[in-house]
């Protein structure tokens, strides 16, 4: 492209791009430019219109020169300039005392100026590709030079992209496959170009030559980069290889995330803020996951920097997930929803998996495009963790091939599913190549919104990075000035003024005075948005309040639908809505395809429908998309319901609002379905929706696990279960009274439900029986009528296998079990277990699999049987993975490391509780953490680690503590007594350990209450009073008794010997040792079974009778022996210096005994 002569002689043109030429008049002028003075003249044209000191410059030219000696040079440099440069009626370059800068009056040309303005007009892509001829300035090295460089290099790149695009679309395949080329000599490892020239190829006849492509730039890829190429790439490939021909379009073809439409008002300022992201992504692209927050308020530019970001991002060759958050939010998980449905094919070619099944919940489109197993069912909280592990799973094989940016716009919209997801993601992506920008509206997000959490959580603990958009300062507005001629004519003072800084507010300026607009300036962006409003046609302003009724995205059908305009008309409105900017393409792969510029614009515009039209036209929103989209009915029903409701449609609102909360239920998101489910029984009358409302209100609330709600909703219940009659309502509301009466320990009323559900059966009912007698028995078990609860247990048990419910008989089973567990002996618990795990193998449930599974793992545990724990959590794990179960992936990596500490393997045992803490951590389980914290320490205390002991469990106790959870401060309160004991401190023991007791009993924690009072007499033997330990010692064991939990009982009978022995009571440790070895699994335990021997042995040695003593201390060296054998050299060193083996080894090897016993 020439520059046009000037009407007067002496028009300089310069060209920039490739290598630098001056032409004057049309004529070439060859410029003498010796030392710096090129790179002088080159700072000056790039910024014209911005004076720049002559300190910055003679810095920035001679960098490495002392400040006077860069000043001489800089001055010798201009005196050249002015002197090489032709003559003209104005000087081009102005010199005073401060400054330089390039005359604005010159009659100059620049390319650069002329490229700017051809790549933001869609019409001249040509232009703007023809113009860059080469990278600005090759031949200038200098450092400030690059970012300028890039930036066009980046601006070339996409006009070629875009030509693509629109030769494609216009048919033009060899225009478009010729432009692909230019952009692969550009940049050529583009690999979504070379799938590009492959499908058009394809789609031109020359399947041959597009699998040509694939093979010459595969090729070309392992013999330079040691690469191979992309999954979407390969199966671009055997598609084409197949004769499956890839679609015709775009839509299966990688393409920009971010709409690179042409932005009315360039893009200035944010330099700190953009290098601060670009930094950030940089840490991502190494596998250091990384976030960041945008806020600003409406309009200040947050979805510019993060779309400018996008766009550096795509040129850096990382791929970019846009997604965005309506307002009000329209579905859970919204925006994370919208920006993995715009990588659909990626996603689709995805290996099959359990994780893409349980994405393809939020985005069904995936099943369509590929077959997909069965997601088992879970529990609810573990189908909520594997939902967010899915999504997190699928982003992160996203971010393989190339690192990931995802975009979440508009999240002061959200609600909490949505961010208790970002916070799931937060805590994931730290060792992925994945970023997370997150734009909100300061305005809208409240002091005390989730999300303002979420930002201070993500500082504090993944110094995620927050950024607060402030408005544009003077220079940002002189720049803007410069490079738009809209608003040129005003100063930037004045445009300040009438602006605040505020680019959309600048915006709505410039596109005024781009028409035309003489009036007075608004004097509000909400002014300035309703003036752009006011100027459509009677046509398009209909057209914008109808989409408006939609919402702030909708769909070209769904208006015609609704305006029943024919499609000439509809074209019409629709594209002078998008010329003036009013609506935009949105981005993604949605089935709303259009989007309002900027939420300002859509409530506008949705504030000025009459209220009385706006309810006609809302009713016929719902039902036109329900009619166009039949198979998105569940996706979109809380769309539908609003706009019914709105539109006066109560009932068809209920059965929306209905569908809604099932949803949200199902995929985790119970505020969500909280705040349907209200907003359904606001307005439903209908008895038995209402009923069904009020049973979905009793399943949120059972889960959210507020306990005064939770009875609210179970009254409300009740209630509606009156009125309407409904023997299956009413039995599901005696069920959610007897969970609700177990979770509080009421008792009374949960026998009462019991009874009532057993009034309302018949014989001829089997499943509901056996559900009956399964409550039956596990009311007599908390009511201590073991007895009772055996039979009904039986009851229960005949009912089902007659039933042929193989989930009421494992259930059952399981019951029984840990019924048989407490009752004894534990032979019978370990037969019902494994007929449970049989019946679940036979079932093929994974979820029945696992309980029954958990089940045997419990019984095998208090039989000590620590190979069948292994045994049983190894096949646990396998079957986590498989499903995608995370939070039993974590515990079961903690039910391992106890089976293997108890084995003896400390090693094996720490990795899997590393692999434990790292599981819970990802998936925001203090509560599991501090259970592993607990269990590790016990491990670190058995091989003799005393100080990490307790350093684990004060970790242990700052988690449950957080969590406020009691069931976990009590263990490790009472640990805390038994290690300080072991540490010599005996005051600190104590006072944990009487903290511990207190909390046991208040509770009814029996079981610890056990151990503690085991632990509080640890560590009054310990402070030398050894009456109280003796007592403490002796309600420890009747308690053990009645629990019949005597298997733990042998390291309480050596110690009381040792002190009753320092009492001068020789006779009462007699009969001590004598119950301590009538014990046939004294080695099965305790965790140091040869003490137990040890403190015999000593008994024998005061008593003495040396041969017992020496048989028993001969047993005890064994067992040490053995036990340390096992451990590495560490560990062993650790284990062997306890004080009681210590005195094994001098006692066996020097005949030293310790006087007196210890």
């Amino acid at each position: 492209m020439q520059p046009a002569r000037a009407k007067k002689g002496g028009r300089l043109a310069i060209r920039l791009f490739g290598h630098f030429e001056v032409a004057l008049d049309g004529a070439p002028f060859r410029l003498a430019t010796p030392r710096k003075s090129l790179q002088v003249l080159a700072y000056l044209l790039l910024h014209r219109g911005t004076p720049v000191s002559r300190e910055y410059l003679a810095f920035l030219l001679y960098p490495d020169d002392e400040e006077g000696s860069a000043r001489a040079k800089l001055r010798a440099t201009l005196s050249e300039l002015t002197k090489i440069l032709p003559s003209s009626a104005e000087r081009y370059v102005i010199v005073d005392t401060d400054k330089v800068a390039w005359n604005q009056d010159a009659d100059v040309w620049l390319d650069v100026d002329e490229f700017i303005e051809a790549m933001r007009d869609e019409t001249r892509l040509s232009d703007a590709i023809d113009l860059y001829r080469g990278d600005l300035l090759p031949e200038i090295y200098d450092e400030w030079l690059e970012a300028i460089r890039e930036r066009h290099r980046n601006a070339y790149l996409r006009c070629l992209t875009e030509r693509i695009s629109q030769a494609r679309r216009n048919g033009n395949l060899g225009l478009a496959i010729e432009t692909a080329r230019n952009l692969l000599s550009a940049d050529p490892w583009r690999e979504d170009v070379v799938r590009r020239i492959m499908a058009m190829r394809y789609e031109s006849g020359d399947g041959a030559g597009a699998l040509r492509e694939y093979a010459e730039f595969a090729d070309r890829l392992r013999a330079q980069m040691q690469a191979e190429p992309m999954l979407e790439t390969a199966v671009l490939a055997e598609q084409i290889a197949k004769g499956a021909a890839p679609a015709t379009d775009d839509s299966d073809v990688e393409r920009s995330a971010v709409v690179r439409g042409s932005a009315v008002l360039p893009f200035v300022g944010r330099r700190e803020e953009m290098d601060r992201l670009l930094e950030t992504w940089k840490r991502a692209t190494r596998g250091r996951g990384a976030c960041a927050f945008i806020g600003g308020e409406a309009g200040i530019g947050k979805s510019r920097v993060a779309s400018e970001l996008a766009h550096a991002i795509e040129d850096r060759g990382g791929r970019v997930l846009l997604g965005t958050t309506s307002s009000p939010e329209a579905v859970p998980y919204e925006s994370v929803v919208d920006a993995l449905r715009s990588a659909l094919p990626l996603l689709a070619a995805l290996k099959p998996s359990v994780a893409l099944a349980s994405v393809a919940a939020l985005i069904p489109e995936i099943h369509a495009r590929v077959a997909l197993p069965a997601v088992p069912r879970l529990d609810a909280e573990s189908e909520r963790m594997r939902l967010f592990e899915s999504l997190f799973r699928c982003m992160t094989e996203l971010a393989g091939p190339r690192p990931v940016l995802l975009v979440l716009e508009d999240l002061h919209a959200a609600q909490a599913a949505s961010v208790e997801l970002l916070q799931f993601l937060l805590r994931r992506i730290v060792g992925a190549r994945v970023m997370i920008v997150a734009t909100y509206r300061d305005e809208e997000a409240t002091r005390l919104h989730a999300l303002h959490r979420l930002r201070r959580e993500a500082r504090t603990v993944g110094g995620a990075l927050n950024i607060s958009l402030a408005a544009l300062s003077r220079d940002d507005v002189e720049d803007l000035r410069a490079a738009a001629p809209d608003v040129g004519d005003r100063s930037a003072e004045n445009l300040i003024a009438a602006t605040h800084g505020n680019p959309l507010f600048l915006t709505q300026l410039a596109v005024d005075a781009r028409e035309g607009e003489r009036a007075a300036p608004p004097t509000s962006l909400q002014g300035a948005v309703e003036r752009r409003v006011d100027k459509l046609s009677t046509a398009a302003r209909t057209a914008a309040e109808i989409a408006a009724c939609i919402g702030d995205r909708f769909s070209r059908d769904a208006v015609r639908e609704v305006s029943a305009w024919d499609d000439s008309a509809l074209t019409d409105a629709l594209d002078e809505l998008l010329d003036r900017r009013v609506i935009c393409e949105a981005p993604g792969r949605g089935l709303l395809e259009y989007a309002f510029t900027h939420q300002l614009m859509h409530e506008t515009i949705a504030r000025a429908v009459a209220p009385k039209q706006l309810a006609v036209r809302r009713r016929r929103v719902a039902r036109v998309l329900e009619e166009l989209y039949p198979e998105r009915f569940s996706e979109l029903s809380a769309l539908l319901a609003g706009h019914y409701e709105a539109g006066g449609d109560v009932g068809n609102a209920v059965r929306c609002y209905f569908e809604a909360v099932r949803r949200s239920i199902g995929i985790g998101a119970l505020q969500e379905a909280r705040s349907l489910g209200e907003r359904a029984l606001a307005v439903a009358s209908d008895p038995e929706m209402r009923a069904k409302l009020w049973l979905e209100s009793a399943t949120i609330e059972s889960r959210c696990g507020d306990l005064t709600t939770r009875d609210a909703a179970l009254t409300q219940l009740e209630r509606a279960d009156a009125e309407l009659g409904d023997v299956a309502v009413h039995r599901e509301t005696l069920l959610h009274r007897i969970a609700l009466g177990t979770s509080v320990g009421d008792l009374a009323a949960r026998e009462a439900a019991v009874n009532a559900l057993r009034d309302s059966l018949t014989d001829e009912d089997p499943h509901w029986n056996a559900v009956l007698h399964l409550e039956q028995a596990n009311l007599a078990m908390a009511q201590g009528k073991l007895d009772e609860a055996r039979a009904a247990g039986e009851r229960g048990l005949s009912h089902s296998r007659a039933a042929g419910d193989e989930a009421t008989t494992v259930k059952t089973l399981c019951s029984m079990a840990l019924l048989e567990s407490h009752r004894g002996p534990l032979s019978n618990a370990e037969k019902l277990s494994e007929e449970a795990l049989q019946v679940a193998g036979r079932a093929g449930d994974p979820a029945l699999q696992l309980l029954s599974s958990n089940c045997a793992w419990t019984i095998a545990y208090q039989q000590r049987n620590f190979e069948r724990c292994r045994e049983l959590a190894a096949n646990c794990l396998l079957l986590a993975v498989k499903l995608g179960d995370r939070p039993t992936e974590a515990q079961t990596h903690h039910r391992l490391a106890v089976a293997f500490a108890y084995v003896g393997n400390p090693a094996d045992a720490r990795q899997h509780f590393a692999e434990a803490e790292r599981i819970y951590g990802e998936t925001g389980n203090p509560a599991g953490t501090g259970g592993q914290f607990m269990n590790r320490a016990v491990l670190e205390m058995r091989v003799g680690h005393v100080e990490r002991a307790i350093s684990a469990t004060h970790k242990a106790l700052e988690l449950f503590e957080q969590a406020n959870e009691i069931r976990g401060r009590v263990p490790v309160l009472s640990n805390l007594a038994l290690q300080y004991s072991y540490a010599g401190q005996p005051d600190k023991a104590l006072r944990y350990g009487e903290e511990s007791l207190e909390l046991a009993r208040r509770y009814g924690f029996r079981n610890m209450e056990s151990s503690t009072l085991e632990n509080l007499a640890l560590a009054e033997g310990a402070a030398g009073h050894y009456e109280r330990a003796i007592d403490y010692a002796n309600a420890a064991l009747t308690l053990r008794s009645e629990l019949q939990l005597q298997l733990w009982s042998g390291q309480t009978l050596a110690n009381m010997a040792i002190w009753q022995v320092a009492l001068g009571n020789l006779a009462a440790a007699r009969e001590t040792v004598r119950k301590l070895l009538a014990d046939e699994e004294i080695d099965r335990g305790n965790d140091w079974p040869a003490y137990c021997y040890w403190a015999a042995a000593q008994i024998f040695h005061v008593d003495g009778r040396p041969t017992e003593a020496t048989r028993l201390l001969e047993r005890a060296k064994r067992i040490m022996e053995k036990m340390a054998s096992d451990f590495d050299e560490e560990d062993r060193a650790s284990f062997l210096a306890l004080p009681w083996h210590a005195d094994i080894a001098r006692a066996a090897a020097a005949g030293v005994w310790p006087d007196p016993p210890r």
